[in-house]
This record gives structure tokens, sequence and C-alpha cells, in this order.
């Protein structure tokens, strides 16, 4: 157990950290483009652990990003921490086969994600057009994060197994 939080602490570390340096280091084209790592692992630690890892999780990644970002604080920390529980809830009807429904579930994530970021973060300021948000920032940053989220997930897919097993292991020998 401590070393699956360890390993979850590491992963929101990881993803913050990519989440921060890969807009610099991706091509020119790409630039101002911000995959959204902080939502896949919160999103994929919820489906593998259920409810209440992912909303420690998502708490987590939220308050992350809220504590550097400069912003209000609460304002991730509140849509990861609901976004983690919701995700978690699916936990007993996803297999660890399944990549299409995590995809499914992603996408719709993302797309709250965005509407969430303009309504409070645009709208509110009298920004309305929402065509132009999803266009430039939305869709771009939701095609990246679809092509890193088959990573990530396969990886922390991996882990988990690793630790289960292991886990298992344990509870053989001991019990």
């Amino acid at each position: 157990m401590i070393i699956r939080a360890l390993l979850t602490a590491l992963a929101v570390l990881l993803a913050y950290l990519g989440q921060a340096w890969l807009p610099g280091i991706l091509p020119a084209s790409l630039a101002g483009i911000c995959p959204n790592l902080m939502l896949i692992v919160t999103m994929t630690i919820a489906i593998l652990r259920g409810p209440k890892f992912g909303m420690l999780t998502g708490f987590f990644c939220g308050l992350l990003q809220d504590v550097t970002g400069g912003g209000l604080i609460g304002f991730f920390a509140l849509f990861y921490l609901y976004a983690g529980y919701l995700n978690g809830l699916l936990q007993e009807f996803i297999t660890e086969d399944m990549l299409l429904i995590p995809l499914v579930v992603f996408t719709a994530d993302e797309l709250v994600y965005g509407l969430y970021v303009f309504v409070f973060r645009f709208l509110l300021k009298g920004d309305r057009n929402l065509m132009s948000f999803a266009a430039t920032k939305l869709l771009p940053e939701f095609v990246v994060s679809v092509v890193l989220l088959v990573f990530i997930y396969g990886l922390i897919l991996r882990i988990d197994g690793w630790l289960t097993a292991r886990e298992r292991k344990k509870e053989v020998k001991f019990g």
C-alpha cells in the first residue's frame, strides 16, 4: 500500500513536470499547446483503483496545479477531485484489456474540463467566443493528450498489474 501511494505521488509529480515542460520542447507549430497529463493520471488511477484513490489523486493533481499556477486556489483541485471520483465509479465496469472505454472517458473528461475552464476563466471575464477557444486551445490539446494517453495509460496499467501481483504474493506468503 505504501509503495502504491509513493508510485502514485511520483506519477502526479511526473505528470506535473511533463505538463510544465512539454510545451517548451514541442515543435513551434504546437506552441502554446499543453497536454493535460494531470487529467490523464487522475483518470487512469481512478479507473484502476476506484473513487477514493481517484479523488485523492485528483485533489492533489489539482492542488499542485493551483498552487504553482498562480490562480485561484481550489479551482483545479475541485475539478480534478470530482473527475477522480466520477471516473473511479467506472472501475467495476472496465477491465484491463479495454482501451476504448478509457479513451471515451478521457474524451468526456477533456470536454468537460475545456468547458469548465472556458466558463470560469473566459466567459465570466467577457470572452464569449467558444468556437475560437475550441479551435485554438481545446482541440489541439485534446489531440496531443489522446496520443499521450495511450502510452501513459499503458504504463500505469503495467505498473498497477505488477503491484497487484506483488500484493497477492505477499497475501499468499503470509496468509
